[in-house]
């Protein structure tokens, strides 16, 4: 496995242990190529624990030879059998590079019964939701009551998943989340100081105590109104994620989870992993919130230092020039943004039969081993079937 180094682990320390050197090299690197700053290390100097020892894993290739807690199953939606053309390599892709992992593709008409058969208590409110509000809650079901790994159809593999699963095991993470790219917290989130957790990746194992969590708050909580950003997408789970985080042991279930041997910790990864491209179709917006954004230079502390903002449209010159600038090694997903439910795109209206795609893969690689995916030819009603 290549050496990884992972930007965000360095602490404000005098002594280091030789994976921080190694991030603060890394951290170096990027500094002199002018993708980071000294006001950047700063930012990424507070000290994640769980982070810090699933790099540790990550970099020294940890086993789980015993199998993992979290399933090699991979969970993919769309409103029907027919998915738009632009995502068929995106899908084959990922279905290829994880041969040896199951897969469940879930349509509108699945992902209704599988609210019914496990949350009947919440299958009447689901029934009135939009259609993004519904696919934000279904992948959380999926997740809670299968486990494995949720990837939107606009997400492309780049390297295979198997690694960050026996990572995850080895720090006892449950549960992993990836950031949104920093650009688009800072600039459309204006999370200045912070960043932004993505629902277009999850992983977790089954039962999961933060995505029962996440559920009963959709339907339980006050009325939210019809932003689906913020009801029951990125801005709600970056939330519940700090809450969770917060709570410790304390938590309802970790108990339970912890005296079965599953694991309760919640992983939270830097935007590298899974987001390191951006909205390409909202970069307009982007660009406009760096021209307006003031001042770019602080001298609130004796120095003359740029400001987050500054730094950040910096990042989104680099990423209008190259829409790969930000991938690094440790991009093993690139999501692409392509945010079906908030704009009009008419390559969306060309579509094919996830069989015929699945089929031009070939049989020896949907069956070149013992699992049998639940996505081949003739097999796709398993996802039901599994509800």
């Amino acid at each position: 496995m290549a050496r990884i180094t992972l930007n965000g682990l360095c602490r404000d320390e005098t002594t280091w242990r030789p994976q921080e050197l190694a991030c603060l090299s890394f951290l170096a690197e990027l500094t002199q190529r002018g993708q980071t700053s000294d006001e950047d290390l700063h930012r990424r100097a507070v000290p994640d624990p769980l982070l810090e020892k699933f790099q540790v894993a990550l970099e020294t290739g940890a086993s789980c030879d015993g199998g993992s807690l979290i399933p090699k199953l991979m969970h993919v939606t769309w409103k029907e059998w027919a998915i738009p053309s632009k995502y068929s390599k995106m899908v084959a892709g990922c279905v290829r590079l994880h041969s040896h992992w199951d897969f469940m593709f879930w349509n509108d008409a699945q992902n209704e019964k599988l609210v019914q058969v496990h949350f009947p208590e919440f299958h009447k409110a689901y029934e009135s939701l939009s259609g993004i509000k519904k696919a934000d809650v279904a992948r959380l079901v999926m997740l809670y009551v299968h486990g494995g790994v949720y990837v939107d159809m606009d997400v492309e593999c780049r390297y295979p998943l198997d690694g960050i699963l026996c990572a995850a095991q080895t720090v006892a993470a449950g549960a992993v989340l990836g950031e949104e790219n920093d650009i688009h917290a800072v600039l459309l989130e204006n999370r200045d100081a912070g960043s932004l957790v993505s629902n277009a990746v999850m992983i977790s194992q089954r039962r999961h105590p933060f995505f029962l969590k996440a559920i009963h708050e959709i339907f339980e909580a006050p009325w939210c109104g019809s932003d689906p950003v913020q009801c029951s997408g990125p801005r709600l789970i970056e939330r519940l994620t700090s809450e969770y985080r917060d709570s410790g042991d304390s938590h309802p279930r970790v108990a339970e989870l912890q005296s079965n041997g599953t694991h309760s910790k919640l992983l939270r990864l830097p935007f590298e992993f899974f987001s390191p491209n951006i909205a390409m179709w909202n970069s307009a917006t982007m660009q406009k919130a760096c021209r307006s954004s003031g001042a770019h230079l602080d001298t609130s502390r004796g120095g003359v230092r740029e400001t987050r903002k500054s730094q950040i449209c910096r990042m989104l010159d680099r990423a209008l020039r190259n829409p790969d600038a930000l991938q690094t090694n440790l991009s093993y997903l690139v999501h692409h943004w392509q945010c079906s439910w908030c704009r009009n795109d008419p390559d969306l209206e060309q579509t094919r039969s996830i069989r015929e795609v699945l089929f031009e893969l070939g049989n020896a690689s949907l069956h070149s081993t013992a699992r049998t995916p639940y996505w081949g030819a003739g097999l796709l009603q398993t996802a039901s079937d599994s509800v």
